[in-house]
């Protein structure tokens, strides 16, 4: 191990960890002082390290502790939603070392993604995958957006005008639980993961407030009820398109496609540059959401995911403990 670079575990200094994060191209708002805090309100586990060459501050790691068994030890991931944030391979390499001896005797294995364009570091030691990825360019402005959308988006948005829906943000922590309804049955139905209601309580009294966060509602008129949600991150110009939700009953009105175009109005006018609509699946797999954000015009690009798998048996094991609890779960 190079002795100038030394691992410490903890969040840096508020000043260093912001002059790390203005200089590091590749940063984003899961790296952010204010995403660490969020996770830490809603009591999310969380591991933080942090890299220093020659006491100077040069790469951050931020690893959510995600459950997969009820097991106190080898029976949960960490997961990296933007990789690692370093200067050079070498702090990757140091950063890794020190993740394996503190985290590798805890959890199955570690997970990181980036999109396969932007520049990273070694691989050695990885599973690796291919994601795919949406991206609109905001900055090109709404009209020239909207030309790029398909025949069938134009049609289906024209339709959902005619309904007389309504756009607005989440008024206040009373229509939590509408929203979380929403979100959860979405989840289920496409088998991901569902957004914690602590968490999403986090979100609004920590990042709405600083507006890095916003919690789009489309609202039906005739019952005056959300009916489709959207949960947008933004820093630094790049929104993410973090996690949405529908009733299924009001999926004629359009709903969906009308929430993410007025959405993409108010960002474009907001000044953002670029609308990151989150995963379409693996590459090779028909996934539903995929052809609803193609629809919109953007670029695709592939996403790595990046596996590091301490326990290989152990992983095989728990895969199908945990498909085994999911089944229970849903009687």
């Amino acid at each position: 191990m190079n002795e100038r670079i030394q691992i410490l575990e903890g969040p840096p200094g508020a000043e260093e960890w912001q002059t790390l994060l203005q200089a590091m191209p590749r940063a984003s708002i899961y790296h952010s002082p204010e995403f660490v805090r969020t996770l830490r309100v809603a009591e999310i586990p969380l591991h933080l390290f942090q890299a220093r060459r020659e006491g100077m501050l040069c790469g951050l790691a931020v690893i959510i502790e995600d459950k997969l068994l009820p097991l106190p030890l080898l029976g949960s991931k960490g997961f990296c939603p933007a990789d690692l944030l370093v200067e050079d391979e070498e702090v990757e390499r140091a950063l890794l070392r020190a993740i394996d001896r503190r985290l590798g005797r805890r959890m199955l294995y570690l997970e990181l993604f980036h999109p396969e364009a932007a520049s990273h570091f070694g691989d050695a030691g990885f599973r690796i995958d291919g994601h795919r990825n949406y991206i609109l360019h905001l900055e090109q402005g709404y009209e020239t957006l909207r030309e790029r959308y398909s025949r069938s988006m134009r049609r289906n948005l024209r339709k959902a005008e005619d309904s007389g829906l309504r756009l607005r943000r989440l008024r206040g922590e009373e229509e939590l639980g509408r929203v979380h309804e929403l979100l959860s049955a979405t989840a289920r139905r496409v088998g991901a993961p569902a957004l914690p209601r602590v968490l999403l309580k986090a979100v609004m009294r920590e990042l709405i407030p600083q507006d890095m966060a916003r919690i789009y509602l489309a609202e039906c008129p005739k019952r005056e009820r959300a009916i489709n949600v959207r949960i947008e991150l933004i820093y630094k110009g790049y929104v993410i398109d973090w996690y949405t939700g529908d009733d299924p009953d009001h999926r004629g009105s359009q709903a969906g496609p009308w929430l993410v175009d007025r959405i993409l109005r108010e960002l474009c006018e907001l000044g953002c540059h670029t609308f990151d609509f989150g995963g379409a699946g693996r590459e090779g797999q028909v996934y539903g959401p995929a052809e609803f954000k193609r629809r919109f015009g953007g670029e695709q690009i592939r996403v790595l995911r990046r596996m590091r798998v301490w326990h290989p048996l152990l992983l095989a094991l728990a895969r199908r403990g945990y498909k085994l609890v999911e089944k229970l779960s849903r009687r």
